[in-house]
Parts: structure tokens; C-alpha cells; sequence
């Protein structure tokens, strides 16, 4: 039963009334036997479900499963008449293994109907890579019948729709950057338009320095109302809070508690990223950035990088390994790697000068440490980060202690220098 209210929802910051809704139940199949071998992350599901987390659409249940066909129809019997959304993701492919489309037709008793327009299509996309297409892609051009094809312009495997009685089911291709393109451009608006959004808030509070349980131990007094909830969001050296419910009011209230009680530790709302609110930040201020790196090796520079338009503010910098980089290149001086070491504040300071006299940067940073296994001692054991930083003429040196794998202490290094940028900058 369709209940009748209009309600209100912000959907990229425009107002949308919506004349009705409807509950919606949504589950994600991954398939691939890459995943469940480890081989491939599964940033497939992660990306759906705060996709349609921030569309006020909750993933209720997530499967996992291999390339077989025995799993795919027993997911399929499970899930059908119990879920309103099926996503389906993988197996759309010309191998063998491909057989998530076969099983889906045999599931519904639907037969596979050649589709010339397929073909040639794909054909055409070979011819301008400079390729000859070959004859097993052919079973991408068979579609079930009475299925929609959605049309992907960044492969050959076209995704699926198909609408039965109280059911959508979407198939897409397991390829990250094909889903979400499919999602974005063809699933989306489907959604929306079967299942017109209730009032829905979700803010994200962004904090840095402070761990899960001691902000949920901050938090302990907080009364939630009804209809409003809180995730914990840890990420590497930090944590995410999010608010999220039906009851926009109460969401809102509980959601400026929270950032009251957490300031301290608060830099930011709603980003993926430290990194994404640096490269905002030094966007809009017209600031350039150079970086000295050793133990992060580039790492600073890749993330920013990884970000469309970081050429705007990214000026370098200088992966200064080993110590005679570090004095050819930046004008550390042997006596200083001598007597305090390449691991050190003195270390550090000579770094950002000497960055700053090359590269003439708003904002130079410089970062050498232990990031382990190996390498650590008493004095400076693994895990010892030193980050020099210069701004508007002003030189500071941070010392930190990172904990956890060597992964993980140069992440923490970045998204430490990240932090200071963001924090001295105040925006």
C-alpha cells in the first residue's frame, strides 16, 4: 500500500517533493571468484551502499559469491520476493565463468535473444581501439527477453533492468568504474522514479585524533530520538561519524550535539577524504603546495594527484629517499644526518627550507620517519614521524608516534600532514 504524504528531501542540495513513497528493500549481489580469493578488493559494494545511503536508500542484506551456477540460483531464490531492488554485480563478461545473465534467464524462464545492435556496437569499440573483436565477445550481444538493455559506453557489456511484480533487478558489469557509471546514469533515476525518497537526512561529521570508543564514550549521554541513527565510520587513524534517519529535525539536532561535544577533533562534513578537503581548500585560497618526502615516498603527492585539477595548487616536490638526496637536492647538511640522523626534527627543519628555496610554495611540507618493520631503535622506535611544515613564513616541526603495519603508518603520516594544512588553514 502506497502511503500518501508528500514529503520534502534534499537531493544535491536541490528541494524535491516527493508525492509519494514507497518501502524499498535492496540487496547487492558481488560476483567473482577474485574476491572471495582475495585477489580484488570489493569497492563495489562499499561505493553502492553510501551511494544509496546518501539517495536515503538503506542496502539491507549483501551476498558474496563465486562464479557458479548453483550459488547464483540459490541467491536468486533466496532474494526474489523478499527484496523490492536486486543489484547484481559481475559475471557480464565473454568467458566462461560469465554466466551471471545465463542463470538470471533460465531463474526467470526467460530465453537469451540475440541483439545485432550489441554486436556492432561492440565491433565499433574494438575498431577504434585498433583491435580485432574477438568471436566469444559475441555472447555479450544475447540479452533475456523481456529485460531492458542499459547501454555502457565505457565497455562492451552492456547492464540489464529488469521490473517484475514489486521487484527491479539490475545486472551490471563487476568493472568499478562501468558500474558506477551505469549506476549513476541508468540505475539512479529508476530508483528514484519507483521509489520516490521519504524525508531523508545524512550528514557525516569528519574528526581526526580522536578514536571510535572514545567518541562513542563522549557521546554516551546523547538521547536519540526516533527515526534517527548513528554510524561510526573508522578509517586509518581516524573516524567518521554519520547521522542519518527519516526524522530530518531530530537528525539535524543530534547531528549539531555531536559536532559541539567532538569539535576539538572535528575538520570537516561530508568528505570521502582528508586529501579532497586539502585539494578544496588550496583551490579556493590559490595556495601552492611542494612536499619533501622520504619515508611517505611520494605518497603526499600521489593522493592529491589522484584528484582531478590538483595542477592548480600542486607545484611537487622531492622523493628524498636517501640521505645524499637529501643533501644534494635539499641542502641538508651532512653534519646535521651525522650527528642527530635522517629521522629527526634537525632533519625534518632542513628539509622544508630547502624545499621552500627550490620551489618558492605558499605552503611547504617535509616528512621523514621509520615506517617499519624494520629500522626502529629505542630512542626513535617504528612508527617515529617527523613533519616539517612552513606557512605564510612561520616554520613548525611535528613529532608523532604512528602505530600498526608499514601500510599503515605512511598513510597515517599523510593524512597527518594533510590534517596540519587543513587545520593551520582554518577554513
Amino acid at each position: 500500500m502506497i502511503d500518501k504524504k508528500i514529503y520534502i528531501i534534499k537531493i544535491d542540495q536541490k528541494d524535491v517533493i516527493c508525492k509519494t513513497m514507497k518501502k524499498i528493500s535492496i540487496a547487492i549481489v558481488n560476483i567473482g571468484n577474485e574476491l572471495l580469493l582475495g585477489k580484488t578488493v570489493n569497492t563495489n559494494l562499499t561505493w553502492l551502499g553510501n551511494e544509496l545511503a546518501c539517495m536515503g536508500m538503506e542496502v539491507s542484506k549483501a551476498v558474496l559469491i563465486p562464479d557458479e551456477g548453483a550459488d547464483i540460483r540459490s541467491t536468486l531464490a533466496e532474494l526474489v520476493g523478499k527484496f523490492s531492488v536486486i543489484i547484481f554485480t559481475g559475471g557480464l563478461g565473454p568467458t566462461k565463468d560469465d554466466i551471471t545473465k545465463i542463470e538470471i534467464a533460465d531463474f526467470f524462464g526467460k530465453k537469451l535473444i540475440y541483439d545485432e545492435s550489441i554486436w556492432l556496437d561492440m565491433q565499433k569499440k574494438f575498431t577504434r581501439r585498433n583491435r580485432a573483436i574477438p568471436e566469444n565477445n559475441k555472447i555479450q550481444a544475447y540479452v533475456p527477453e523481456d529485460f531492458v538493455v542499459m547501454e555502457n559506453s565505457l565497455g562492451t557489456a552492456p547492464g540489464l533492468y529488469y521490473k517484475a511484480e514489486d521487484l527491479l533487478l539490475f545486472a551490471v558489469p563487476g568493472v568499478p568504474y562501468e558500474m558506477k557509471h551505469l549506476f549513476n546514469e541508468k540505475i539512479k533515476p529508476i530508483l528514484l522514479e519507483n521509489y520516490p525518497t521519504n524525508g531523508w537526512f545524512l550528514k557525516t561529521l569528519n574528526t581526526y585524533g580522536i578514536g571510535e570508543s572514545a567518541t562513542a564514550e563522549l557521546m554516551d549521554d546523547i538521547n536519540l530520538p526516533e527515526d534517527v541513527h548513528i554510524a561510526w565510520l573508522p578509517q586509518t587513524g581516524r573516524v567518521d561519524i554519520r547521522v542519518y534517519g527519516s526524522n530530518t529535525e531530530g537528525c539535524q539536532l543530534v547531528y549539531n550535539e555531536i559536532e559541539s561535544i567532538l569539535q576539538e577533533w572535528v575538520w570537516g562534513e561530508n568528505y570521502l577524504s582528508l586529501s579532497a578537503k586539502v585539494h578544496e581548500v588550496l583551490t579556493l585560497k590559490k595556495m601552492r603546495l611542494a612536499c619533501a618526502e622520504s619515508c611517505t615516498g611520494g605518497m603526499v603527492n600521489k593522493l592529491l594527484t589522484d584528484i582531478p585539477g590538483s595542477s592548480v595548487y600542486l607545484l611537487g616536490g622531492v622523493i628524498s629517499y636517501a640521505n645524499e638526496v637529501k643533501e644534494s637536492l635539499l641542502g641538508v647538511s651532512p653534519d646535521t644526518l651525522e650527528q642527530y640522523g635522517a629521522v629527526s626534527e634537525e632533519c625534518a627543519r632542513e628539509m622544508v627550507l630547502g624545499l621552500e628555496a627550490k620551489f618558492h610554495a605558499d605552503i611547504n611540507v617535509s616528512v621523514t620517519g621509520i615506517a617499519g618493520p624494520d629500522g626502529g631503535t629505542e630512542e626513535k622506535p617504528v612508527g617515529t614521524v617527523y613533519v616539517g611544515l612552513i606557512l605564510n613564513g612561520e616554520l613548525e616541526v611535528f613529532k608523532m608516534r604512528f602505530t600498526g603495519s608499514r601500510d599503515s603508518v605512511r598513510l597515517k603520516a599523510t593524512e597527518f600532514v594533510y590534517y596540519q594544512i587543513i587545520k593551520s588553514l582554518e577554513i
